[in-house]
């Protein structure tokens, strides 16, 4: 019985003897060890100094900019071939006047919020510290300021002035390309040389 352990568990003289001829030289284990080494280095180890994230703001959009922003000559242009109506022209004037002073509010209501929320603050620094109350001071005349200019422009509106005309402007001509595009196409406006 001790034979079959032998044979399975046991080494036998061939075997401790191939065992024993496999010897791998210092040097060449050390080579492989910083190799080894090194290439676990490059993956894993950042040998540069940490340098400081520079931030490129984006400079802050409002609702209003988005809007003025807009693609009003391409919104023209499509309807105008579409619809080439002057009922639908009126229309799309008369809506985004409503959604320049709908933002308008908006921005006034905000800037409203806001302005009430830096009193708070200014009450509950009082006189603790001049400067704070010098730099809260200024943000809250800036919010008023801004305030005053977007009810001026909100009641220019209804006289077709204003920062509103600039969407009104632009979509009136991409809409008068359209409607020309239109005819074009369907070959109402013809030279009159064919006569």
């Amino acid at each position: 019985m001790t034979n079959i352990f032998k044979k399975f568990f046991g080494k036998s003289a061939a075997v401790e003897e191939r065992t024993s001829q496999i010897v791998v030289p210092i040097q060449e284990e050390n080579q492989i060890s910083n190799s080894a080494d090194q290439i676990l280095e490059r993956i894993f180890i950042d040998n540069e100094d940490p340098q400081p994230e520079i931030s490129q703001k984006k400079p802050a959009t409002t609702k209003l900019m988005e809007f003025l922003n807009s693609n009003f000559e391409y919104q023209g242009l499509h309807d105008g071939f579409e619809y080439y109506s002057q009922e639908v022209l009126k229309a799309k004037v008369l809506k985004l006047k409503a959604d320049f002073s709908l933002i308008a509010d908006q921005m006034i209501e905000e800037k409203a919020k806001t302005i009430f929320e830096l009193e708070l603050q200014l009450l509950s620094i009082g006189m603790a510290s001049p400067i704070a109350n010098q730099q809260i001071l200024l943000s809250i005349k800036e919010h008023k300021s801004k305030i005053v200019e977007l009810q001026k422009h909100k009641y220019l509106v209804d006289e077709d002035n204003g920062w509103v005309m600039i969407a009104v402007n632009s979509y009136c001509d991409g809409f008068n390309q359209g409607i020309i595009k239109r005819l074009n196409e369907s070959k109402f406006l013809t030279n009159s040389s064919n006569l």
